[in-house]
């Protein structure tokens, strides 16, 4: 990180020309065991990431999640899936992280879903793998928000199950 090289455009790449509102992050990035480097974003109302199979060179976009989210972050679990959670913005009604998988490294996702046990005051959150089995006993993946429909009680929750529940 002492050095960089001059920035590069890559908005037409990653950005469809109708979305008005367009961002990064806010969390960190991921690098999926294939080498994919996997970007979280959001648009218009919709979490989205985009990525990069050639360790940066070029970027394109990968699959949207519905459901009015936002804010997201993205964890692999060991089986080679990717999932991804999002702020949600309560368009329909619930005060929970919404969520989605991935089969195919991010290209696409399926149906949105809300995480019962995640309750959110329309929040940034965070999520990180922590640990595997095969390097230390266990599958391990961190989760971090504010647990609470205010922004209060920050929490950080562990998930034994590859990202299916989240103890306290």
């Amino acid at each position: 990180g002492a050095t960089w090289s001059a920035p590069r455009e890559i908005t037409k790449d990653v950005k469809m020309p109708a979305w008005t509102w367009y961002a990064t992050g806010p969390c960190h990035g991921i690098q999926l065991r294939s080498g994919r480097l996997l970007i979280p974003c959001d648009h218009n109302g919709a979490a989205h990431v985009i990525y990069s199979d050639d360790h940066g060179e070029t970027w394109r976009l990968g699959g949207s999640v519905a459901g009015g989210t936002n804010e997201s972050v993205a964890v692999e679990t060991v089986d080679g899936k990717v999932y991804i959670n999002c702020r949600n913005t309560r368009q329909n009604g619930k005060t929970h992280r919404a969520y989605a998988w991935s089969e195919n490294g991010g290209l696409t996702f399926g149906q949105t879903e809300w995480a019962s046990e995640l309750i959110e005051p329309i929040c940034q959150a965070s999520a990180v793998r922590y640990t595997t089995e095969a390097t230390h006993g266990k599958n391990r993946v961190l989760f971090s928000n504010p647990a609470s429909e205010k922004r209060e009680r920050l929490t950080v929750r562990l998930s034994y199950d590859e990202c299916k529940s989240w103890n306290a």
